[in-house]
Formats: C-alpha cells, sequence, structure tokens
C-alpha cells in the first residue's frame, strides 16, 4: 500500500504554523533575545546616555567598559577597527555603516581620547579567546 505525502502547501502551511509558535515563545522571554532584538525595538533598559556623546552610551556588560554606538551591537572599537582596515574617510564610514557622519566623528574622538580603556577591553578579549581557545580574534586598530 503506497503512503501519500500531503501536498507541499499542506506541509509549508504546517511549517509555517511551527515557526509562528516558536517566535511567540521567544518573545514570551525577552531575556535569552539580543537586547537589539527586543520586542518593543528600543535599547532603553540596556543602554544608558553617556555624556559629553550624543552617539554613544554605556551598555551593562561583565567586562566591557568603552562605548557601544546608540541603536547598534557594536563598540567604539569596532566601528574605528572597520574604518582603519577598510581606510574609509569619515563619509564613507558614515554610509557604509548607515549612521550620521557625527557619530564617525565622536566615535573617532573618543577612540583617540580613551586607548587605555579600548586597550584593556582588547586584553581581555583576547584573555578570553585564548583561555576558551578561540582562534586569534580582532586585531589591534591602534
Amino acid at each position: 500500500m503506497e503512503t501519500l505525502s500531503p501536498p507541499a502547501e499542506t506541509r509549508l502551511a504546517a511549517l509555517e504554523a511551527r515557526l509562528a509558535q516558536v517566535e511567540s515563545a521567544l518573545r514570551r522571554i525577552p531575556a535569552l533575545l539580543d537586547p537589539v532584538t527586543l520586542t518593543n525595538g528600543t535599547l532603553a533598559e540596556w543602554e544608558s546616555p553617556a555624556e559629553p556623546w550624543k552617539h554613544l552610551v554605556v551598555r551593562r556588560h561583565p567586562w566591557r567598559k568603552q562605548l557601544y554606538l546608540k541603536g547598534r551591537n557594536m563598540t567604539v572599537r569596532i566601528l574605528v577597527g572597520s574604518i582603519k582596515s577598510n581606510g574609509f574617510t569619515e563619509e564613507q564610514a558614515a554610509e557604509d555603516h548607515d549612521l550620521p557622519v557625527e557619530a564617525i566623528r565622536e566615535a573617532l574622538a573618543y577612540f583617540e581620547a580613551n586607548p587605555e580603556v579600548i586597550a584593556l577591553d582588547h586584553a581581555h578579549e583576547l584573555y578570553l579567546r585564548k583561555v576558551q581557545g578561540v582562534g586569534r580574534g580582532p586585531q589591534s586598530v591602534s
């Protein structure tokens, strides 16, 4: 006796329904989600203003001390590393990262004014990678 599988449309509808259930369950547990994907669309509970900066914020993190770009899961060091490795001008970096030029300038100014904070975070990240046995990781952007 031959068993027939349901039509593709029926299987697709069943998969979509199961996916919707998983997404619904994840929305009920926001603590497990990355702060950028929170359902309310804000990072207010994760970010605090960092005076005098307009585009940089403090994030709660177990060991990172450097500032992040407001509304982005990106540290200043990651942004500046991208700018330097690609040889971008401020305008090119702003376009590439979909940020205002003022945010790029703030990040560069913060990076130059706080080399010890950037270096400490970088060293800690390298140490954790070494302890965990994970490759070289990010390189210094000094």
